[in-house]
């Protein structure tokens, strides 16, 4: 149940990696999508994972409990993904930038719908409501990315 939650929030709210020129794989990017490496990248990359993965917490069974993990660890994600923008920007990289930005403003309404819900089901719904086609196609691109130019994935598989 909470992995929706926790995907929205980094895809959806938000590493130690080589500088080397690589693509995601076809498979999730539109022909134009290519990114240059870039270690400041992967590092804010690394910390908007960690803050999915700190959004996993099993400990968290409640809506109540997964929602106050998620809007604790807002900023930090938000603010990785700041940082990551400027650092795609400084090397250029504008489809890496553009990526970033789509996934940051759906994780800033996925926020405002964590923010406003009253129960699981009315996030949902809320959730239900928003386009998510761009912010998906950007995260999975992202992920790519971050898989074969990091060494990580950005969003954890699990629970």
């Amino acid at each position: 149940m909470f992995k929706l939650v926790t995907m929205i929030a980094v895809v959806a709210a938000i590493a130690g990696c080589s500088s080397s020129d690589s693509a995601p794989s076809a498979e999730s990017t539109t022909a134009s999508a290519s990114y240059t490496g870039s270690a400041s990248v992967c590092a804010d990359l690394q910390t908007i994972a960690d803050a999915d993965e700190r959004t996993r917490d099993p400990a968290a069974q409640s809506w109540e409990q997964q929602r106050a993990v998620i809007l604790d660890g807002r900023n930090s994600g938000l603010d990785a993904f700041d940082r990551a923008i400027g650092d795609a920007e400084s090397v250029r990289d504008a489809t890496l930038a553009d990526d970033l930005e789509a996934v940051r403003a759906f994780t800033v309404d996925t926020i405002e719908a964590v923010r406003s819900s009253t129960n699981f089901d009315d996030f949902s719904a809320q959730i239900q409501a928003l386009d998510s086609t761009a912010a998906a196609a950007a995260g999975e691109r992202l992920n790519d990315y971050s898989i074969a130019t990091c060494g990580f994935p950005l969003i954890a598989d699990g629970p």
